[in-house]
């Protein structure tokens, strides 16, 4: 088994050329630069050969398969990524389903989830927006109602990116109607997109791009087990999530490949 190197001991400016490197050598030249959102067709041999080197994690702890790197390095990681035209791989099972399990996850659904989400057996997608909650997230009613062992989750999510070339969908749902705010009675929970009764359509944007789905609950039964934290708590772990969702989408270089 390849040990992985202690990357926050090197110089900063040896991580840099070992990372840009890396990149440059190993990343298709055909999808460098993307001008829309990879797919993960496209970008699963290169997941491949990230998760072979134990790439995939940068910020994951190395207990979990992570390069557990420092800030500083997190950020030349990401630079470099960015200065070779490396597209985003759906990621999102990395980025913030991960940080969450870690963090409010139990001893089970972290050693289910985790190692699936580094190998991509496991793709996520994100089911918060509704047709009538974007913004105004907390108005969301999706709802998930207790039935013995199980949730039924019935509802609509919308502008859910990549939910077609995902596997699993971790989602927002209102399980108590009567709590006095709004950002009360809600939980998080996590699905298998194959259960019965969860639809995706595609939506088509104006560039001729499939990257955005309705995602629809018909009946939908998921394991209680599968609820993230505790019920009616979702509100506090969605706030911790899109704080790590902010890091990965907040550079402004991948808006840049525009001009």
């Amino acid at each position: 088994m390849t040990v992985m190197p202690d990357y926050n001991a090197m110089s900063d400016d040896d991580f840099r050329r070992e990372v840009s490197a890396f990149f440059a050598a190993e990343y298709p030249p055909h999808l460098r630069f993307l001008l829309r959102r990879a797919r993960w067709v496209e970008m699963k041999p290169w997941w491949d050969k990230l998760h072979a080197k134990g790439w995939v994690a940068p910020g994951w702890p190395r207990e979990w398969g992570g390069m557990e790197l420092g800030a500083a390095k997190m950020l030349i990681y990401m630079e470099e990524m960015e200065r070779h035209g490396v597209a985003r791989a759906p990621e999102q099972g990395i980025t913030q389903v991960g940080p969450i399990l870690m963090r409010y996850g139990t001893p089970a659904q972290q050693q289910h989830y985790l190692p699936r989400s580094l190998s991509g057996e496991y793709i996520w997608c994100q089911g918060y927006s509704e047709p009538n909650a974007g913004s105004d997230l907390a108005s969301l009613q999706t709802s998930a109602v207790i039935d013995g062992d199980e949730l039924v989750i019935n509802g609509q999510k919308i502008w859910t990116s990549l939910a077609h070339d995902a596997s699993q969908i971790y989602m927002l749902v209102r399980t108590d109607k009567t709590a006095k705010k709004k950002q009360l009675g809600i939980s998080l929970v996590l699905a298998d997109v194959k259960t019965p009764g969860i639809t995706v359509r595609p939506i088509r944007n104006i560039a001729g791009h499939e990257e955005f789905c309705e995602v629809f609950f018909d009946n939908v039964r998921v394991p209680y087990a599968n609820l993230v934290g505790k019920l009616n708590e979702g509100w506090t772990i969605a706030k911790a999530l899109l704080s790590y969702e902010r890091l990965t989408i907040g550079s402004p270089r991948r808006p840049a490949y525009a001009l």
